[in-house]
């Protein structure tokens, strides 16, 4: 990833081995910056003998932020509301996560890192279709606003021939977004129908992460990936 240009990565948990990636990056890579996932699941939530549970993640994003100063942001869940494509099988109630954002920022602020942006990754359906409910409450309490806004998975041709089917997925808001490239019209009449932007201040949101290399393409190619960019 270093070779090809990036320099920031977004990880997605911290269980596994993830939380090497922090003081690896550091030894190898000093100009990379990580936004440290938080695996956010109401699940086990306060039991910290689970590595994967939420709490035990959030204490060990916090060391890492205290430790490593290439730690640039804490990602707390990732579409882990109610109703979100991803949310866990027993998603986090919007208090809760509020609460859990709350709890990053106090410790960051008390161990003098401030500067490390706290937020959650939403995705079209809580930051849009459930702004109401969802994503008007979750706004005040980030430093920015993180919108899933590019499908990540796809069908994708397997190396027997056959076709790796992602229907869940491909059902959500977003997915409907990347999907009419031929008819651009339509595409930016779906668009104006979900503009984030306009709901949370163009300075408090952050473009999407790239398309995962291995999930298939939806919309490939960097210029047809720099359109909805532009959009939003």
């Amino acid at each position: 990833m270093h070779a090809a240009g990036f320099r920031h990565i977004r990880t997605f948990g911290l269980d596994n081995g993830l939380n090497r990636i922090a003081p690896l990056a550091q030894r190898h890579y000093p100009d990379l910056r990580l936004f440290l996932g938080v695996y956010e699941c109401a699940q086990d939530h306060d039991d910290v003998r689970m590595p994967h549970s939420t709490r035990a993640q959030l204490d060990e994003a916090l060391r890492l932020a205290h430790a490593h100063r290439n730690v640039a942001g804490i990602v707390v869940g990732n579409e882990c509301l109610p109703g979100e494509p991803e949310a866990c099988p027993r998603p986090v109630s919007v208090d809760q996560l509020i609460e859990d954002l709350a709890y990053v920022k106090q410790r960051l602020r008390a161990g003098r890192r401030p500067s490390v942006v706290v937020t959650t990754a939403m995705s079209m359906v809580a930051a849009v279709t459930n702004y109401e409910t969802h994503g008007k409450g979750v706004a005040p309490h980030v430093d920015v606003v993180m919108v899933n806004i590019h499908p990540f998975f796809a069908p994708a041709a397997d190396r027997g021939g056959g076709q790796l089917e992602f229907p869940r997925l491909l059902s959500s808001p977003a997915a409907a977004l990347c999907a009419p490239w031929k008819n651009p019209r339509r595409w930016r009449k779906r668009l104006a129908e979900r503009r984030p932007a306009e709901r949370y201040g163009r300075t408090r949101t952050r473009k999407p992460a790239p398309i995962h290399p291995g999930s298939g393409p939806v919309c490939p190619n960097p210029r047809r990936q720099r359109f909805p960019f532009r959009n939003v």
